[in-house]
């Protein structure tokens, strides 16, 4: 029950930065990468075991600021 929760809140969250990047004009470069990056991470989290993180920080998008 609680996994199916959280599973939900995580896709409402990424429909949203989604619509926010569709609807944001001149972001800035900066934080449109760190947008895209949120909702590939919340993606991956959808297809990852909540339980265990077998992949670190290696393969998560490096962002260059």
């Amino acid at each position: 029950m609680m996994k199916k929760y959280s599973l939900n809140q995580r896709q409402i969250t990424i429909k949203r930065l989604r619509e926010f990047l569709q609807q944001s004009v001149n972001l800035e470069p900066e934080l449109e990468r760190f947008v895209k990056t949120l909702i590939f991470s919340l993606e991956m989290a959808d297809h990852a075991n909540p339980a265990s993180h077998p992949c670190s920080s290696d393969c998560m998008p490096k962002v260059h600021h």
